[in-house]
C-alpha cells in the first residue's frame, strides 16, 4: 500500500506543477533520450 500511496502522491504533484514547469521536464526528457542515442 505504501508504494501505491507514493505512487499517486508523485502523480498529484506531477498535476500540481505550474504550466512552465512541464517544458523544464521536456527539455530533460530530450537532453536524456539525446544522450541515449
Amino acid at each position: 500500500m505504501k508504494r501505491k500511496i507514493s505512487r499517486d502522491s508523485t502523480l498529484n504533484a506531477f498535476c500540481l506543477i505550474p504550466k512552465a514547469e512541464p517544458i523544464r521536464l521536456d527539455s530533460r526528457i530530450d537532453h536524456i533520450l539525446n544522450s541515449n542515442t
